[in-house]
């Protein structure tokens, strides 16, 4: 214990040496910068491959270390062998998030994407996540892309769509969404996007799921006789047929009903 005035101030001589050391380089690492006259983001940067082996962070070319020069930023490498360019985060290992907080329906913004412009966007600008894996030949191959554009860029008017993609030697747009300005749309296999369609009338209201065999028959031929019938059993056939095919289009007519109400059901159609 120090319980002289004598070991105070050598206790803060101590320091002082050791702060001056600090601002000239890293007495520990040579390979360090000094720390006087730095920026932020230039202590933050690590020098060689002795310091990344240390999981130190990496940002190449880093200027200043604030939100409103991240466009400028170099890359932040965290235990990745391939460097990261300039405004790219490269990440070995996966990624886990957590946010706590004492909400029970609250929502809370997990993963935040932007893609600024010093120019004019238009439609089509946009922002992609895509996803990349090694195929059977240890080949990084691009497999699944969702994509979020301007459909109109126009601010006071502006329209964003969102993409589904999956790959195989191209990307093949399976789902689309899109704002029309009053209501979402959607297409399917590369369509275009549309609104859900206009509500059906069913005055016929009977539904099946079960799309019956026919039972309507083609009639066997018959020769002119009273009133068109060659016997009376010929009439009684073709009164039968009729009563056939009224079943037959009451059974489609109830088949599509049930294709109505599931689309309802599904919100593809109104």
């Amino acid at each position: 214990m120090l319980n002289t005035a004598e070991g105070m101030a050598a206790v803060i001589a101590d320091l002082a040496a050791r702060v001056a050391e600090l601002e000239r380089g890293d007495p520990l690492n040579p390979g360090y910068p000094a720390l006087s006259g730095m920026s932020a983001g230039q202590v933050l940067r690590a020098t060689g491959a002795a310091n990344a082996a240390f999981g130190k962070v990496d940002l190449l070319d880093a200027d200043a270390f604030d939100s409103t020069s991240i466009p400028t930023m170099g890359g932040l490498n965290l235990g990745s062998a391939t460097g990261a360019g300039a405004g790219q985060l490269n990440l070995s290992g996966s990624i886990s998030q957590a946010i706590t907080d004492a909400g029970t329906t609250s929502l809370v913004v997990g993963i935040s994407m932007e893609h600024r412009s010093s120019g004019t966007p238009a439609a089509g600008f946009g922002v992609d996540a895509r996803w990349s894996l090694d195929s059977d030949n240890n080949t990084e191959r691009f497999a699944g892309l969702i994509r979020t554009e301007w459909a109109t860029a126009a601010d006071a008017t502006r329209k964003a769509r969102m993409s589904l993609l999956a790959y195989d030697t191209a990307a093949r747009e399976g789902i689309r969404i899109e704002a029309s300005g009053t209501v979402p749309m959607i297409g399917f296999l590369g369509a275009a996007a549309v609104a859900r369609a206009a509500a059906y009338t069913q005055t016929y209201a009977t539904a099946t799921r079960t799309h019956a065999n026919p039972t309507a028959t083609t009639p066997t031929a018959y020769a002119a006789g009273a009133n068109g019938y060659s016997t009376a059993a010929k009439a009684q056939e073709m009164r039968d047929l009729i009563a056939a095919l009224v079943v037959d289009v009451a059974n489609i007519k109830q088949v599509l009903n049930s294709v109505i109400d599931d689309s309802q059901a599904n919100g593809l159609a109104a």
